[in-house]
């Protein structure tokens, strides 16, 4: 893969990173799963980039160390957009949770307040 091919790859993928962000500011729940999914931009693709790149001994220190870099990069933004999802998930039941919650207390706060007058 070209030089420039790489740097195109990475720049629509950081634009397109930012214009979701723009364009659905009131998708916070979506933040995490929008950086998971870019964060391999900016972590392991310029790893295995300079590898692919630079051509470095195999199985050398650099080598083995970009290689460790890129796949903790991955792991890394495999286990955000997991976060992601999940909170993402367990919000929405959480916040209907809490919601059915404060409409009983808000019954019984009436139910008591109907008995001492």
């Amino acid at each position: 893969m070209s030089t420039v091919v790489a740097n195109s790859v990475q720049i629509f993928f950081g634009c397109l990173a930012f214009f979701t962000s723009v364009a659905l500011p009131s998708l916070t729940s979506l933040a995490g799963l929008i950086g998971g999914i870019a964060l391999p931009i900016t972590i392991a693709y310029p790893s295995f980039k300079w590898i692919m790149i630079k051509n470095p001994t195999k199985y050398g220190a650099i080598w083995c160390l970009n290689w460790i870099l890129g796949v903790s990069g991955m792991v890394l933004s495999i286990l955000v957009v997991a976060g992601a999802i999940w909170t993402a998930v367990t919000w929405d039941r959480n916040s209907l949770l809490q919601a059915s919650v404060s409409r009983v207390l808000t019954k019984l706060t009436t139910l008591g307040s109907r008995h001492c007058i």
